[in-house]
């Protein structure tokens, strides 16, 4: 999948520092506040679902029962992977000690996994969301979200990017796992003071849980238990954690925004509603999270009206969705990259004009019918490869096709401008066919 090089003049600078401006208006708000009442409540709720579920356990007896059980302890899990995460982002407390604390007992005790490891990797993705380089997100070995990556696999991974797209959900049962082994090695490798009391209390995870399993349920039922609760764990949260990025503009290596539009752009939120909201652990407001890291999970729901605005006000690109049109998106640009990624270079060269040019027929109606947001492609059943967007403005002032990428493998790409009052976008970005950037009032 090829980058675009996406050249524009510089914004008008209404703004020195919008990230600053929006960051004044959301303390005014009280919002960045801490609200250790509500993550009290949570905390005891939280243990006593886990608790309450286990206790279940000794209740039934057949073996379908027991597999239900375990799904409704993967669900409750999930809920404390949000807990982690949320204390790993200093979100809970104003003590840093007590947020360690609360999430190496949730991370490391309970789950099984490195609090030390998830906020080392979840710091880096979040400084650097969607960098083709340096975001440890899209450096995943099994699925492929580049062109690159794509042509750099080989033999059984070479076959599963091929078919990456079909077996996403199937390859989402294995993130718990995938989370113990990076937990172990970063644990092996760390010089963190904390070190050896993650890899003690990882210990109590690995004897505790599974003797009290057995104890509960006798051995072949406890090993039921611990494989459904890890795979479908490892769905529920890999399905939260997918739609956030996947799909959306790719940063290349040299290429530099401001922090505003870094997080806003390289971001889809889910549209919300209260299930939703504890489904996601809050995690669908995936804009409003990265622009704000540390507010407290129940002050986000407020904090997304104030950036939403914000974002119309100084014309980037805010891009929301439903959980469908997400996985719709996801899958496509999953399809995308496995395809290009295996075509030949005279078929990604012949293949890329083609749509460019409907994409530029379709952008003219759009402007002709005085549509301020740019048509989806999808929904015409056109498939293309990579589109640049720049969208926000009231005017497509310019619209041109040219060659991109002079490499040895040369494809064409439409790169779009809209009137000067739109923000700069991407320098350089990937897009996935089922993706276009939409401004928000």
């Amino acid at each position: 999948m090829a980058a675009i090089a996406i050249s524009v003049p510089d914004a008008p600078k209404r703004m020195p520092q919008p990230y600053a401006e929006l960051k004044r208006r959301v303390e005014a708000a009280g919002l960045m506040r801490k609200r250790p009442g509500y993550y009290t409540l949570m905390l005891v709720t939280n243990a006593i679902l886990f608790a309450g579920t286990l206790w279940i356990f000794t209740l039934v007896h057949s073996v379908w029962a027991t597999a239900l059980v375990a799904a409704a302890l993967a669900f409750v899990s999930g809920q404390l992977g949000f807990q982690l995460h949320d204390s790993g982002h200093r979100q809970m407390f104003s003590s840093r000690r007590l947020n360690t604390v609360v999430g190496i007992v949730t991370g490391n005790g309970l789950l099984g996994m490195s609090h030390g490891w998830w906020v080392d990797k979840h710091n880096r993705h979040h400084g650097n969301p969607n960098h083709v380089d340096l975001d440890p997100d899209i450096d995943i070995g099994v699925i492929a979200y580049s062109e690159e990556q794509a042509i750099a696999k080989r033999g059984v991974a070479r076959w599963v990017v091929r078919h990456q797209a079909g077996l996403f959900f199937l390859l989402l049962f294995g993130l718990a796992w995938a989370m113990h082994v990076n937990s172990v090695r970063f644990l092996v490798s760390t010089r963190e003071k904390l070190r050896w009391v993650e890899v003690g209390a990882l210990c109590f995870h690995a004897l505790a849980y599974p003797t009290l399993l057995v104890l509960m349920v006798g051995p072949w039922r406890a090993l039921l238990v611990f494989l459904v609760q890890k795979c479908v764990a490892g769905f529920y949260m890999a399905s939260v954690f997918a739609p956030n990025h996947k799909g959306m503009p790719q940063i290349e290596a040299g290429e530099e925004l401001d922090f505003l539009r870094t997080q806003v752009l390289t971001s889809r939120n889910v549209k919300s509603n209260p299930i939703t909201d504890l489904v996601y652990g809050s995690l669908n407001y995936q804009i409003e999270h990265h622009l704000f890291p540390t507010m407290p999970r129940c002050n986000i729901r407020r904090a997304h009206k104030i950036v939403r605005a914000y974002c119309a006000e100084v014309g980037v690109p805010y891009y929301e969705t439903s959980i469908y049109r997400s996985y719709r998106e996801i899958l496509s640009f999953l399809h995308e990259v496995s395809a290009t990624g295996h075509m030949e270079p005279s078929s990604r060269f012949a293949g890329a004009l083609k749509p460019s040019v409907a994409y530029l027929v379709l952008n003219f109606c759009a402007l002709w019918k005085k549509q301020t947001t740019l048509p989806f492609l999808a929904y015409a059943g056109i498939p293309y490869q990579v589109v640049g967007v720049r969208s926000g403005a009231l005017a497509l002032t310019t619209a041109w096709i040219r060659l991109a990428r002079a490499r040895s493998d040369s494809c064409i790409s439409a790169i779009f401008a809209r009137s000067s009052l739109s923000p700069p976008a991407l320098p350089a970005a990937r897009r996935s066919s089922a993706f276009t950037s939409r401004a928000r009032s």
